[in-house]
């Protein structure tokens, strides 16, 4: 899990990444900062590392916000959401949209 705003921390270890050759398989990005979020994605594609998952994880209280936090994390280019593992808040409509956005869907708890 990257702490938001940690920008340093966040380009060190995308460029740790790089130097190690680690894969999608090996290394998943978490965090709760939208736009660091973000911007690791762009870090990770610009060093032609796209294929590792940057994950953005929210507290969501009800299924209208999960379905608002899709969609934020789908326009930012994210690669999945993340959420406490609540079924009033992650329900088969929160799971389809995910899924149809081309995102990969966690849960916590």
């Amino acid at each position: 899990e990257v702490k938001g705003g940690d920008k340093a921390t966040a380009h060190a270890v995308t460029t740790l990444a790089k130097e190690k050759g680690w894969t999608g398989d090996q290394l998943t990005f978490i965090g709760f900062d939208l736009e660091l979020m973000t911007e690791i994605k762009q870090r990770l594609l610009e060093l032609d590392m796209g294929a590792i998952s940057v994950i953005y994880v929210q507290d969501a209280y009800d299924e209208e916000k999960a379905m608002e936090v899709i969609r934020l994390a789908k326009a930012a280019g994210l690669d999945g959401v993340d959420f406490e593992a609540d079924l009033s808040v992650v329900t088969p409509a929160v799971v389809s949209l995910a899924a149809a956005s081309g995102l990969q869907t966690g849960v916590w708890g």
